[in-house]
């Protein structure tokens, strides 16, 4: 089983969630709450998209900066866009829908980047051990 997550999506809004959903299906993409952002999640998504509503929530985490950062903003009159993008030291700022095509080319760029992990499993044997029987009948079977 391989597991990939092409980009990590900060927000607490429903409705963006599912639009981006929609709009980049077939690519994983991790959803967070400032609130439940663990620094590691942060420093190990190959893209982070941040919703222009939770910016100022994120810029206070104090998190380091990085690369591959973009702010998605609603087609409409939003407060302090530009000042976010400067706090956060974004790559762009996607202006939705119509940024919809670039999001989704990003997110696709950053799951074909993102190196994917193999989980293998294989049963415990009697002291918690793994099981080279189990291995061998998961290599036998293509794994």
């Amino acid at each position: 089983m391989f597991v990939s997550t092409s980009a990590l999506l900060i927000t607490t809004r429903a409705e963006l969630r599912e639009a981006v959903a929609l709009n980049t299906a077939g690519f994983k993409v991790t959803v967070r709450a400032p609130d439940r952002l663990a620094l590691q999640v942060w420093s190990r998504a190959p893209a982070v998209l941040i919703d222009n509503y939770v910016a100022q929530a994120v810029t206070e985490l104090g998190l380091p900066r990085r690369s591959s950062l973009h702010l998605l903003v609603d087609n409409g009159a939003q407060r302090h866009v530009w000042v976010n993008a400067v706090k956060l030291n974004v790559e762009r700022v996607m202006v939705l829908p119509d940024a919809f095509p670039a999001l989704k080319e990003t997110v696709r760029a950053a799951g074909r980047d993102a190196p994917a992990v193999t989980v293998i499993a294989a049963p415990l044997d009697g002291r918690g051990h793994r099981e080279a029987e189990g291995l061998r009948r998961l290599r036998g079977a293509g794994a």
